[in-house]
């Protein structure tokens, strides 16, 4: 009996420091991938020419994807790590749509207002026009 009992405590330890390292690797790899922002906000801000290579209803779309996972993980998951992590990354996908929308339609294009650029795309035009 003593041998049963000792079996399972030592199972539920493992199983405890397993939840542990991936919690652990997972705030570590979450903040790394979050920095790969970083390179794409510099060219975004130092900007010479209208960023026609990236995709707003991309980076839209995924906004919209980690709006819902945000909401997921505050309502469901009531996870703190996952939930800050989840609010840095929609900041920064946010900072990206405002750069490229900005840098696009008003510092190299010809709207005067980032706001009447942004109304006239996402309203205006068919979203999922090519």
């Amino acid at each position: 009996m003593v041998e049963f009992f000792y079996g399972k405590c030592e199972a539920r330890r493992k199983q405890v420091l397993m939840v542990t390292i991936i919690a652990q690797l997972y705030a570590v790899v979450g903040l790394i991938a979050l920095l790969a922002y970083f390179p794409q906000l510099k060219l975004l801000i130092k900007g010479d020419k209208a960023p026609t290579e990236i995709s707003i209803k991309t980076w839209s779309i995924w906004f919209l994807e980690q709006c819902v996972a945000m909401l997921y993980g505050v309502v469901c998951l009531k996870d703190f790590i996952f939930c800050f992590l989840t609010g840095l990354d929609l900041l920064l996908m946010a900072m990206i749509i405002v750069l490229v929308i900005h840098n696009r339609y008003v510092k190299f294009g010809n709207h005067k207002h980032f706001f009447s650029a942004f109304y006239k795309y996402y309203f205006v035009y068919p979203f999922f026009s090519m």
